[in-house]
């Protein structure tokens, strides 16, 4: 009979089922070192990096229940730390890096490839679906990114093998019909799920960073989060990368270069991908973007009964509002599920006096705005500009009218404005900008409810989808930073934030009982809870990178 010692932990008892590496070609060299990797869609990983005494700092038991797996399995797995840091090989993985090519802030790239992520495999069961295995950090690959690699390469993956691959491992509820990618139903599939995402970032004011085509997937999704960031103060030229100098993946950019990105796959995928159905597609990218997006800022904003062709002007002049008084995206929109609901007869002013007072307290400072809005062109540029101005119209009318002088000119104006104020002045502004607005939102709110509606119920309804669908906490880049600066003194408390980030809707008082402390795992201390405020002053100088 078998001891109990001898019998394989949970971790090491997943069902691995590798496909991908039984389906497209392997790159099964030795040779050390980053390297060109002709004709293959991954490398073997010969070694691992193991890491000296890993412990677990966090676990996130969602994930761990994708793969069958409990916290209190892995936690008393005495190998787990090993296995899951990448230290030791998880019986039935097989390492390997995945080569690719991609454009990269629009250029062709030519041979990229995993240098910090590796594969280990891919968990299959009828209960838990399949999920792939990855580890961060565990080991060279020849795509590590030690030396330059050559930008060309001529030998190239048959496009009809990927398709194939991803018809039959992801689109199998797909395969009755013929030709499937010559169709344009799967390229059409793709674009609708990548719209939808992108609608989903704008609405919680999302920014991918760096969105690469080689950071994009087939199935609709993103990955290779590096310089991430949620937008605060509200800015359509948001920038979560610092090294993003000409702003190419900006906020308001990433819609229409999710569409770029799709463009490029049609152009990879060739004969697979008829031009005429390809441009067909994409010329629905847009008007299928702006219908998600739409729908969820309804939501957003409580509009849950009826739709209204002015509710997009509706949301157009809130951010505009957002934007001239400087208030943190966010907290604004949980705000607004506090805006009361319209009564006959009451007085504006009074009734959303309260309201108006906590969304003012998310607005920016006068000096604030000034930094916001000041030109990002050097000075002596911007001298010039003003000089031509006044000496030569006629040129400087041909200047101005290019995009990026317009932007700059634009700022130039707002930040004369401000100069001109002071902060009392700036307040009364931004509280009138902020009453009218909502007593838009209110009259429109209004029309949800006719004469034969349940009222009760409809405020009701209203405030459940608002706070459904209005993170109170989100990652700011402050609190990431807190965390990093905590842990790399040995103190890992503050990682405990993901605890409020698996649960980004609900109060405080929901996850930690009433006094916003509760027990936490690997610990007993009290946590902190006070992440849904606005940012300190300080969080304005954090550059990611």
């Amino acid at each position: 009979m078998e001891s109990a010692e001898c019998v394989p932990s949970a971790l090491g008892r997943l069902p691995f089922n590798n496909t991908v590496l039984k389906k497209l070609p392997i790159d099964d060299s030795d040779q050390p070192g980053s390297r060109v990797v002709p004709e293959a869609c991954f490398s073997r990983v010969r070694a691992l990096q193991p890491l000296v005494r890993p412990v677990f700092v966090a676990l996130s038991q969602s994930a761990l229940s994708l793969l069958g797996l409990s916290a209190q399995e892995v936690l008393s797995d005495p190998l787990g730390p090993e296995y899951l840091s990448g230290s030791r090989l998880l019986p039935g993985s097989e390492p390997a890096a995945h080569c690719y090519c991609g454009h990269q802030f629009g250029l062709f790239a030519g041979q990229l490839g995993d240098g910090a992520v590796m594969y280990l495999g891919e968990v299959e069961s009828c209960a838990h679906g399949r999920w792939e295995v990855q580890v961060k950090g565990a080991g060279v690959t020849p795509y590590s990114r030690y030396c330059l690699l050559p930008l060309t390469s001529q030998d190239q993956i048959c496009p009809h093998m990927v398709s194939t691959y991803v018809d039959t491992t992801f689109w199998t509820h797909l395969m009755d019909k013929v030709d499937i990618y010559t169709s344009g139903t799967v390229f059409l599939l793709v674009m609708t799920r990548t719209a939808r995402l992108v609608a989903q970032w704008q609405c919680v004011g999302f920014c991918h960073g760096v969105l690469n085509t080689d950071n994009m997937s087939i199935l609709g999704l993103t990955l290779d989060y590096g310089p991430f960031g949620f937008m605060e103060r509200f800015d359509p030229d948001f920038v979560s990368n610092a090294s993003d100098k000409k702003r190419r993946y900006s906020y308001q950019s990433q819609p229409s270069v999710c569409r770029w990105n799709l463009a490029r796959l049609a152009e990879a995928l060739g004969s697979e991908l008829d031009p005429a159905e390809a441009g067909a597609v994409l010329d629905e990218f847009m008007p299928t973007y702006k219908a998600f997006y739409l729908s969820i800022m309804r939501k957003k904003l409580g509009l849950v009964r009826i739709e209204e062709v002015e509710d997009r002007e509706l949301v157009s002049d809130l951010l505009r509002v957002m934007h001239n008084t400087g208030a943190d995206f966010t907290n604004t929109f949980r705000l607004l599920s506090c805006v009361p609901w319209p009564e006959e007869g009451d007085s504006e002013r009074a009734t959303v006096g309260s309201v108006v007072d906590l969304i003012l307290e998310q607005c920016a400072s006068i000096e604030e705005l000034k930094v916001a809005n000041k030109p990002t062109m050097e000075d002596r540029e911007l001298a010039m500009i003003l000089s031509l101005a006044q000496t030569n119209p006629l040129m400087f009318g041909m200047v101005a009218d290019s995009p990026g002088m317009t932007e700059q000119l634009e700022l130039l104006g707002r930040l004369k404005e401000l100069v001109e104020t002071n902060q009392d002045d700036l307040k009364r502004k931004q509280r009138d900008d902020w009453i009218h607005w909502i007593g838009q939102y209110r009259m429109r709110l209004g029309r949800e409810c006719d004469s034969t509606s349940d009222l009760p119920v409809i405020i009701k309804e209203r405030l459940k989808v608002m706070n459904g669908i209005n993170p109170r906490v989100v990652l700011r880049n402050y609190i990431a930073q807190n965390a990093i600066q905590a842990a790399e003194k040995g103190d890992f408390s503050e990682v405990r934030v993901l605890k409020v980030l698996e649960k980004p809707y609900s109060d405080p008082e929901t996850l930690f009982g009433p006094d916003g402390c509760g027990e936490v795992e690997h610990s007993g201390a009290e946590l902190d809870v006070a992440y849904d405020g606005k940012p300190p002053a300080w969080a304005q100088t954090l550059c990611v990178t």
